[in-house]
C-alpha cells in the first residue's frame, strides 16, 4: 500500500509540473506576439506547415515548409535546386568550385532568399561538404525566419565590433548547415560591406569551413548598392528572374552591374518551360514552376 501512495504521489506531481510548464509555453507565446526577441513565424509559412506536414511527421527544430530541400520527398521545385548544386561541383576543375556564391535578384519579390535557403541546404546535404548561409540583407533581413530563429545579433552586429564571429553563427537544425542572421537593421549597410570587417568576416568564415560554402543573400541588385559591392568578393554570383515580374532591362542591368564573367546562372522563378529562351542570354537556367514569396511592386 506504501508503494502504490507513492506512486500516486509521483503521478500527482508530474501531472502539476506539465500544467506549469504548459502555462509557461502560453506566457512565452504571448511575450513573443507583443514583440519578443524570436521572430514570428511568417503568416504564409505558418499557413503551410499544416499542409506540409503531419503532427508526427514536425521537425523537433522549427524549419519552414519553404525549405522545400528538406522535406523528404522528390519535390519537383527541391530537384531543381538540387541541379545547380551539381552544375556548383561538377562544372568546375577538381578543387576548383566557387565556395563563395551570392544569389541576388533584379529587384524585390522574384524569390532569392528562397532560392539561397534551399540551395545552401542543399549544398550541406554532400557526404563532405557543409554551408553557412549568410543574410547579407541588413535592410530586410529574412533569412532567420526559415528556421525559427533571431535576428540579432548578427551580421550587422558583427560588422560594428559589436559581437563576435561565434556569437553570430547559428546552429539551424539542419545537419551541417549554419546561418549568420541579417543582425540588427542598419541605415549604413553601404558602409558595412565595403569595411575591412566584411573581408575579414569572409576570410574568417571560409577558415573555418574547409570543405564548406558561404551562400550569400544580398539586396536586389537595381535598388541597392551592396551587391555590387559583395560581388568583388565572391566566386559565383546567381540571380533569380521571376517570370512576369523582372523586365528584360532590368535584368540585363543588374547582370551588368554585377559582372557577367561571375554569373554562375539564373534561376528562372514561376516559369513555365521554354520561357527562358525569350530573355536570349547565354547562361545556365534552372526554372520551377511554382510561385514563393510574397508578391510586390514589380521593378520597373
Amino acid at each position: 500500500m506504501g508503494n502504490l501512495s507513492k506512486i500516486f504521489e509521483a503521478l500527482q506531481k508530474a501531472q502539476k509540473e506539465k500544467q506549469r510548464m504548459g502555462a509557461v509555453a502560453t506566457k512565452v507565446t504571448k511575450s513573443t506576439e507583443k514583440g519578443g526577441k524570436v521572430s514570428s513565424v511568417p503568416p504564409e509559412v505558418a499557413t503551410l506547415s499544416s499542409a506540409a506536414f503531419s503532427e508526427k511527421e514536425l521537425p523537433k527544430t522549427f524549419i519552414s515548409p519553404w525549405l522545400v530541400v528538406c522535406r523528404g520527398n522528390h519535390h519537383y521545385v527541391a530537384e531543381q535546386i538540387k541541379r545547380i548544386k551539381t552544375h556548383i561541383l561538377h562544372s568546375f576543375p577538381e578543387g576548383n568550385a566557387p565556395r563563395t556564391i551570392m544569389v541576388t535578384s533584379a529587384g524585390p519579390g522574384e524569390g532569392k532568399s528562397f532560392v539561397a535557403a534551399n540551395l545552401a541546404a542543399t549544398m550541406a546535404q554532400g557526404i563532405k561538404e557543409s554551408a553557412i548561409l549568410v543574410d547579407a540583407d541588413m535592410r530586410h533581413p529574412d533569412l532567420h525566419k526559415f528556421f525559427g530563429l533571431p535576428a540579432v545579433p548578427g551580421l550587422s552586429d558583427f560588422l560594428m565590433g559589436q559581437v563576435t564571429l561565434e556569437e553570430v553563427i547559428k546552429d539551424t537544425g539542419v545537419p551541417k548547415l549554419k546561418l549568420v542572421p541579417g543582425g540588427s537593421i542598419r541605415e549604413n549597410t553601404v558602409e558595412l560591406v565595403s569595411s575591412d570587417a566584411m573581408k575579414a568576416f569572409i576570410s574568417k568564415v571560409l577558415s573555418l569551413e574547409k570543405e564548406g560554402f558561404i551562400i550569400l543573400d544580398t539586396t536586389p541588385v537595381v535598388v541597392t548598392n551592396e551587391p555590387k559591392i559583395l560581388a568583388s568578393h565572391m566566386d559565383a554570383i546567381v540571380v533569380v528572374v521571376r517570370h512576369n515580374s523582372t523586365p528584360r532591362e532590368a535584368l540585363n542591368r543588374a547582370l551588368n552591374l554585377v559582372g557577367r564573367d561571375k554569373i554562375l546562372g539564373l534561376v528562372f522563378n514561376d516559369a513555365p518551360q521554354g520561357m527562358m529562351r525569350l530573355y536570349g542570354h547565354a547562361y545556365s537556367g534552372y526554372y520551377y514552376g511554382t510561385r514563393y514569396g510574397p508578391e510586390k511592386t514589380r521593378v520597373e
